[in-house]
């Protein structure tokens, strides 16, 4: 009785937070929409090079989350006038925007083009700032290909490069990425750890989209641990918050993890529903990477059902994604998918096919040396990391060495004044 009594709250707060979502969406398309109409309105109406550049290149930032085709579209119109302005500054800030319309469309190879084209131009310049960031955007891409040691040493380069600037917002985010390769190698609670300290950046500067996205993060840390109370109810902070910002790919990415997470705990009509949702949202969006994880989930649940043709189907759409967008964890996945649903099928020649894929793609991802330079590159980090707070400790020891006797006749010295005028100033008694 108990048990069903928890069933059933479950299921109502599951519908009160739904409700909820669908209110605060309508009202985040009303402001976007508003948003887009304000900046396609100017359009006609300016004749500046420069001013048009800006103002396509926010187009592509606002699409960016809502439809990849169209921030692409507008960040070619802004590389374009960019170009012919001839500015190299210009030029860095539209290549970067390039580099993420490609990112979001699943197109790493193109964005990898453009994001090292953003890293030469700002080396060039002697910008750091700009060359951290870049530093960090080459991380993530890398870090989607799959490729984690190289990803973390990027990571690695742009915190140490971000260390003593105000750069807040980046330095959260970098954080959070190193956070992803932990969560990524099982190094569950580091992950956390890397998360928490972003989250407490990012509070500082109300980075909302920044926070929602490591609420996500922490739900698939959760999610690790078999702790799936936990990584719903970060799932479903992370939603509102996109909800509220309109971020249509990173809200469908957050309800395909929460699908996962009802896959998990067997709940697999709760966990269809979620995965067809996601699948909506990022086949709107154009974001190839999410349709190839949304697919390969929906056969997951199909092969949990053993209903295995239905799976094959689904992983061969999902593994056509894949190869066409160089993702190569997600192809390493596909292929064990198809080999075991192949196998169950009694295709005992394709099963070995794909058995044969999956194991020559898993020593290539993350071979033992791999991992090995992964712990040497963050010992690295952290030993620099040790040594300038030993430095920073030392500096304040020798400080207090030198100063202090002055400090201590200064404090007597005032002490005495006080005591002085007041006797100075005190009435007498008659």
């Amino acid at each position: 009785m108990r048990k069903l009594q928890d069933r059933i709250a479950l299921i109502m707060k599951r519908h009160r937070f739904y409700l909820s979502f669908l209110a605060v969406l309508l009202c985040t398309t009303f402001a976007f929409a508003d948003k887009v109409d304000s900046l396609e309105a100017r359009l006609p109406l300016e004749e500046e090079d420069s001013i048009l550049l800006q103002i396509f290149l926010q187009l592509s930032q606002l699409y960016q989350n809502i439809d990849g085709e169209k921030s692409l579209s507008h960040a070619e119109q802004a590389y374009y006038l960019a170009q012919k302005i001839g500015d190299s500054t210009y030029t860095a800030t539209v290549t970067n925007q390039l580099g993420i319309s490609f990112y979001m469309l699943g197109e790493l190879e193109k964005s990898r083009f453009y994001i090292e084209k953003t890293l030469s131009v700002h080396e060039a310049l002697g910008n750091a700032p700009q060359i951290a960031t870049s530093l960090n955007n080459m991380g993530v891409l890398l870090y989607a290909q799959g490729k984690l040691d190289q990803a973390l040493s990027y990571y690695l380069k742009s915190s140490e490069m971000k260390e003593g600037t105000d750069d807040i917002q980046g330095i959260a985010m970098t954080l959070n990425n190193i956070g992803n390769v932990h969560k990524d190698l099982g190094n569950n609670d580091k992950a956390l750890d890397f998360y928490q300290k972003s989250i407490t950046w990012k509070n500082q500067i109300n980075d909302e989209h920044g926070i929602a996205m490591t609420f996500n993060n922490m739900g698939l840390v959760y999610m690790n641990m078999e702790q799936y109370e936990e990584a719903e109810e970060y799932y479903q902070k992370s939603i509102v918050v996109k909800n509220k910002i309109n971020d249509q790919h990173g809200l469908a990415m957050t309800i395909n993890n929460l699908g996962e997470a009802y896959t998990l705990q067997g709940d697999f009509g709760q966990a269809m529903l979620m995965y067809e949702q996601s699948l909506e949202i990022l086949d709107g969006v154009g974001d190839n990477q999410g349709v190839a994880r949304a697919l390969s989930n929906i056969a997951d649940v199909y092969m949990k059902t053993e209903k295995f043709e239905e799976a094959v189907i689904k992983l061969e759409k999902s593994l056509e994604y894949a190869l066409a967008s160089g993702l190569k964890k997600q192809e390493l996945d596909n292929n064990n998918m198809l080999y075991i649903a192949h196998k169950a099928l009694g295709n005992y020649d394709l099963a070995l096919i794909y058995h044969d894929r999956h194991l020559f793609l898993s020593d290539s991802l993350l071979n033992k040396d791999n991992k090995k330079y992964i712990q040497q590159i963050q010992a690295e980090y952290e030993k620099k990391i040790a040594q300038r707070e030993a430095r920073e400790s030392w500096m304040n020891i020798e400080f207090w060495k030198q100063y202090k006797w002055r400090a201590i006749a200064a404090f007597i010295f005032v002490i005495s004044l006080i005591v002085a005028i007041r006797k100075r100033v005190s009435p007498k008694s008659d």
